[in-house]
């Protein structure tokens, strides 16, 4: 199967079955196949319709496997030096990455150069199934844990796979695998995997790997919280010129052009939805002028507003923070092109208005003569929501719908379980796009419950 597409779900009735016909049309000039999937109920008259399923496209699949760059069957390779693995889940673990037994598969490794080799099998204690899987996840895994001998990557740095490339996959069903692991640069690596035979079982012309950064990883081996926000951080007093002035359209044709040309996007009239349409339609407009003159390629289009961003945490005003977000996406294709400058302040923050634009930043907020820059930084816990005190039975609540804020842990009263309930003590929690419009007060009608996925401890049955 070259292509493969889904075009209506199967529903099979409650009685009876369904006819299913499949429809192979002859080979066109490259031996590729149109495929078609239909079915109709069983019970079905010659007149009625039958309904597409699936289309796709076959080709013929030759025994193509190509033979490994090296001698697999010779093991261990040649001049190769082994290198000792007792001991290599204990380093795992000190580096923050904790295996269970598993995925404990690395049973030998051995260096040539810059080559790695290694043998990795499935625990036979485990009986981990292999079927279904052309490489079981626990023995592709495993191979992968020789790059900690590696001499590119071996440097006791935490790196997980990021991105595959060119991966071939020519048998299935192993339990044991005989690894060449080859640098292709100082990120990433090529893999060949073949059977204790020396058969190729499986090939990767690329895996990136990334590095994880030391404060990600605690000590109990898992990963840190990993959620990031914008902070704003005040950028340091310097003198600079004077900037040019505020206007509302660009220059025309007969005007100069300043290195910076200042325009201001003023909050328009109407209610929110209205206002936010007009405001960003208008600005668009904008930017595609600015990047569509060529007489304005050698200056910036800085786009002003008041009230857009919430530098020191009083609300931001949503329709030019879309303003913002328009500017933001244009910027994207047009770098160094576009600057966002967010004013409030009167005489006292325009004062400090052409240093700041000669900082070269691209978003800057001005708030009583301070300037402020967006940067990324990690989301503390201070903010976590509180059990309340003497509790023991809580859970996550909508107190107030309109904002994330109004979310809180509220106590609950236990009642007697009716005939079909169950009490289900929960350990973890999902939360989806549903819940968070529930949150917001924008999902329609009378809607209370909140999450509805969970896994826990089923406590006491009705």
């Amino acid at each position: 199967v070259e292509e493969l597409t889904i075009a209506a779900p199967l529903v099979v009735p409650e009685r009876g079955g369904v006819r299913v016909q499949v429809r192979v049309a002859a080979a066109d000039e490259t031996g590729r196949r149109p495929l078609e999937i239909h079915s109709r109920t069983e019970d079905a008259l010659d007149s009625d319709p039958w309904t597409l399923h699936v289309t796709g496209v076959l080709t013929v699949l030759t025994d193509a496997r190509p033979g490994p760059s090296f001698d697999f069957g010779v093991w261990p390779p040649r001049d190769a030096v082994a290198e000792p693995v007792e001991g290599v889940y204990e380093r795992f673990s000190a580096l923050g990455l904790a295996y269970g037994p598993v995925f404990q598969g690395l049973r030998g490794v051995w260096r040539r150069g810059d080559e790695t080799f290694a043998e990795v099998a499935i625990p036979t204690e485990q009986e981990a199934a292999t079927g279904g899987f052309g490489v079981h996840p626990a023995l592709l895994d495993a191979a992968l844990h020789a790059v900690i001998f590696s001499p590119v990557f071996g440097d006791g740095r935490v790196r997980l796979p990021f991105a595959w490339t060119g991966m071939s996959l020519w048998a299935s069903g192993a339990r044991e695998l005989r690894v060449r692991m080859v640098p292709v640069d100082s990120h990433t690596v090529a893999l060949e995997l073949a059977d204790p035979a020396g058969q190729l079982v499986a090939g990767v012309e690329s895996l990136t790997l990334r590095e994880v950064s030391g404060d990600l990883v605690q000590a109990d081996g898992g990963l840190a919280d990993g959620l990031f926000q914008i902070d704003w951080t005040k950028l340091p007093a310097r003198q600079g010129p004077a900037p040019a002035p505020v206007g509302t359209a660009l220059p025309g044709p007969e005007e100069p052009v300043p290195a910076d040309v200042l325009v201001r996007v003023e909050r328009p009239t109407g209610d929110e939805a209205e206002a936010t349409h007009t405001a960003t339609a208008r600005v668009l407009a904008l930017v595609r002028e600015w990047l569509g003159v060529e007489r304005f390629a050698g200056a910036r289009l800085v786009v002003v507003t008041e009230g857009a961003v919430a530098p020191e945490g009083v609300g931001a005003d949503p329709v030019l923070s879309a303003v913002w977000g328009v500017v933001r996406a244009a910027r994207a294709e047009a770098p160094g092109r576009l600057v966002l400058l967010d004013v409030e302040g009167g005489e006292e923050s325009w004062s400090v208005v052409g240093a700041a634009l000669a900082s070269g930043e691209p978003e800057l907020a001005v708030r009583g003569g301070v300037v402020y820059v967006p940067r990324l930084g990690r989301v503390s816990g201070a903010g976590a929501l509180t059990v309340p005190g003497g509790e023991s039975v809580w859970r996550l609540d909508v107190v107030e719908r309109g904002t994330l804020e109004g979310l809180a842990l509220t106590p609950v009263p236990l009642s007697g379980l009716a005939q079909g309930q169950v009490r289900v003590a929960v350990r973890a929690a999902g939360v989806n796009f549903r819940d968070v419009l529930n949150a917001l007060g924008m999902y329609p009608g009378d809607v209370r419950d909140f999450g509805l996925e969970g896994a826990g401890v089923v406590t006491e049955v009705g």
